[in-house]
């Protein structure tokens, strides 16, 4: 990696490697321009977007999966955790 650059970004090495804590990291996942989910911790926060993703609230879904418990992602946890 040359020296001469700023790089906009954590190293998560720790993380991929096991040596590091998670909790002190929070991702953005983006599709494009679009935040499509965030994750910290345990959980993953997703929303799904179908076309157009402007719109009236409550016109996609929001999904809250528990990671820790549901690495496949199949318990949306969203209702039962509004906060």
């Amino acid at each position: 990696m040359p020296k001469d650059r700023v790089i906009d970004g954590k190293d998560i090495r720790g993380i991929l490697t096991g040596t590091g804590h998670r909790e002190d990291h929070r991702f953005f996942f983006f599709r494009g321009e679009d935040l499509e989910a965030f994750r910290m911790e345990n959980w993953k926060l997703k929303r799904s977007f179908k076309g157009e993703i402007y719109g009236e609230p409550g016109d996609h879904p929001v999904y809250l999966f528990d990671l820790e418990n549901d690495i496949g992602e199949k318990t949306n946890l969203a209702e039962q955790n509004p906060e």
